[in-house]
């Protein structure tokens, strides 16, 4: 892995820098094995961050094959991303956000009809809505290789971009938003959230999946601090707040196959 660089971060909740408390610092890993991160409390709203944060460069770098098809289990990373197994998996996933989107448009003036999933990886997920014909179907991700492979095998349109500068065309308007494992790893989520909210219209309708922080936040040997890649640890309350700022609405929480995952529905306010 390349040198490393680092990036400060800020709680993204607030227009000023505030105070945070220092909860514990995690030890090196194999995600970063020179390397120990302060995990950080905002005092004024309690969202529980790294501080610094790898910079986009390190963990763009460490996102490539290696990362996807790792040679075997325990590393940070998966054993084989792309077997049977695994994809049959993101594949079921994706058949049940068809099924969230269409409950949750239910009674609006049309059903869903277009898709765009940030952090998408190879895509998988994104094949069941391709298959009930949603025009466009969108992925994004900043692994080189994960899109191609994607785009050659899936014949999907994927797009190799760093969510916090997520360039999108003037006329790009998605009825569903896919944050599946992936908002908490926006070191600028508010930039990001108010570009969403400009290329959706005002019935759209968004997914969000990610570790809840309470399941975790007091066990400084969990392995989720392992995870540098993650930018910020939210809860219900702290989510909530971020998508307030940019005119979403936490509206439902969904049931989640994962114990320490919360997943919610969220529309705008």
């Amino acid at each position: 892995m390349q040198a490393k660089k680092f990036v400060d971060i800020m709680c993204p909740l607030h227009d000023k820098k505030t105070e945070t408390t220092l909860l514990f610092e995690c030890p090196p890993n194999n995600w970063a094995q020179d390397v120990s991160l302060q995990v950080v409390k905002c005092n004024e709203c309690g969202l529980v961050f790294f501080s610094p944060n790898l910079s986009p460069s390190v963990r763009r770098a460490y996102h490539g094959e290696e990362y996807f098809r790792a040679p075997e289990k325990g590393c940070v990373g998966y054993p084989d991303y792309v077997e049977d197994g695994h994809v049959g998996a993101k594949v079921y996933f994706g058949k049940l956000l068809v099924h969230w989107c269409h409950r949750l448009w239910k009674g609006k003036t049309n059903p869903p009809s277009s898709v765009i999933d940030l952090g998408c990886a190879t895509g998988h997920m994104l094949v069941p809505f391709q298959t009930k014909g949603y025009d466009p179907v969108v992925g994004i991700d900043f692994s080189k290789w994960a899109v191609e492979w994607g785009k050659s095998n899936l014949g999907i349109d994927l797009r190799c971009q760093d969510m916090d500068a997520l360039r999108l065309g003037k006329e790009e308007m998605f009825d569903c938003i896919i944050f599946w494992d992936s908002l908490e790893h926006a070191q600028k989520p508010r930039q990001l959230l108010k570009k969403l909210y400009a290329h959706s219209p005002e019935e759209a309708v968004m997914i969000v999946q990610m570790p809840d922080v309470d399941q975790f936040g007091d066990n400084p040997e969990h392995p989720f601090w392992s995870l540098y890649q993650h930018a910020f640890h939210y809860n219900e309350e702290t989510l909530t707040k971020l998508m307030e700022l940019e005119g979403f609405s936490v509206q439902k929480r969904l049931p989640s196959s994962q114990a320490e995952e919360m997943l919610f529905a969220v529309t705008k306010a």
